[in-house]
């Protein structure tokens, strides 16, 4: 009978070159500047076989003492809590296979009780030549979250890859002084929970990508920026709302967000570009601005649910013939129904045509006053605009909060 050794490891590290400068203070790991007076927590650098001792709970201080000289730490530096995590089992047979495994985890740290003695072992009784799943899910993810870290109000920058692949955080709450989240700061992450302050003003390509277990985003409206592939494939994200401070929604920043069901997008938006909403296949209905001149090729592509549209703009945007993957219902302003049937792949739609008064039903979507996610559909009612409600289902005049 063939057998299979399976392998309970614990930690596993990301490979990260030793840092210059790099100082321990209290158990934390810190790159001084003499110039500025400023620190950065940076990566723990140690040898291979020994982890990350990033976990537990960590309080961040925030100034450091070296010297006699007072640093205030600033930075939270790239991959300072990277790759954090716990692996649940590993199964492995030959050569082919501990390569494999090493290139999806390249630092993997090999317990010193294992050791040599380890790979010799699984290549002697697992002969069938398999690699079960390197992986950090796990079937119970809260148990693997046990780090907790506390940021003070002097840290302002978060940089790329800090909690990238950090697998043992469940929620962060960012201090109000964070002014930028660099590129892919988060990515990978099994957060759920994340709390934006209203002194951030840039999110940067790749900072929340593949966070599969993030379902609701509050961003504040000091967010001036967005950047590529901001949210893709944050498979559990439901819904999102975007600050009226944005002008663009960049290529696939909501790229395979396959929950998303809601999202209100602000009047100030210019853009929608490429793939922004590519492969969210449960959106059912989206409003687009009057303020929006263009939309890139592929933004719905795969939006299987997409059969209602509203475009208040009066002059149609020139799209490409996938840049819907469903030809529905659109709604349009009074007096652009013409135009829209003259306008390539818009003519695909079922054009309705909207009375000036309806078109506050745009507006809805980003109505504080109103609820988004209880808008399950708009429907044409003679001369009235109405909505249901999923709750009670009742049926709304448009316009207005009272039940008809």
């Amino acid at each position: 009978m063939k057998k299979r050794l399976l392998i309970l490891l614990t930690i596993i590290t990301i490979a990260i070159p030793s840092l210059w400068g790099q100082v321990m203070i209290d158990g934390l790991s810190y790159k001084l500047n003499e110039e500025t007076k400023q620190a950065k927590l940076t990566y723990i650098y140690t040898e291979p076989k020994v982890a990350n001792p990033y976990n537990g709970v960590i309080n961040i201080p925030e100034t450091v003492t070296k010297d006699g000289q007072i640093y205030d730490v600033t930075t939270i530096g790239k991959y300072a809590f990277s790759g954090t995590h716990v692996l649940e089992h590993v199964a492995i047979s030959d050569t082919s296979s501990i390569q494999i495994l090493y290139e999806m985890f390249p630092a993997l740290a090999i317990p010193d009780s294992i050791g040599k003695a380890w790979l010799k072992l699984a290549m002697k009784y697992a002969p069938e030549s398999v690699i079960d799943t390197a992986t950090t899910k796990h079937s119970d993810p809260d148990s693997l979250r046990q780090l907790v870290v506390n940021i003070p109000n002097s840290v302002t920058t978060i940089e790329g890859g800090a909690f990238c692949s950090s697998t043992g955080l469940k929620s962060l709450k960012l201090p109000n002084s964070i002014t930028k989240l660099d590129a892919f700061a988060l990515n990978f992450a099994l957060i759920d929970q994340i709390t934006l302050p209203d002194s951030l003003r840039t999110i940067e390509m790749g900072a929340f990508e593949a966070c599969e277990y993030l379902k609701t985003i509050k961003i504040p409206e000091s967010v001036t920026s967005i950047g590529q592939r901001a949210f893709s494939h944050c498979h559990s994200l439901t819904s999102v709302n975007i600050p009226k401070s944005i002008k663009k929604i960049e290529n696939s920043t909501f790229y395979n967000c396959s929950a998303l069901t809601q999202i209100a997008l602000p009047d100030s938006l210019e853009c929608i570009d490429q793939e922004a909403f590519a492969w969210c296949f449960r959106l059912s209905q989206i409003t687009i601005p009057a303020t929006v001149k263009s939309i890139g090729k592929n933004a719905f592509k795969d939006c299987y649910e997409l059969g209602i549209v509203f475009n208040l703009s009066p002059i149609p945007q020139k799209i490409e013939e996938d840049t819907f993957e469903k030809y529905g219902i659109l709604y349009v302003p009074q007096g652009s129904k013409k135009d829209y049937e003259k306008a390539e792949y818009w003519n695909k739609f079922r054009i309705i045509e909207l009375a000036s008064s309806d078109l506050k039903c745009g507006c809805e979507f980003h109505n504080e006053e109103c609820q988004p996610s209880k808008i399950i559909n708009l429907i044409p009612d003679g001369k009235k605009f109405k909505r249901i409600d999923d709750d009670s289902q009742s049926l709304y005049e448009h316009g207005t909060h009272e039940k008809k």
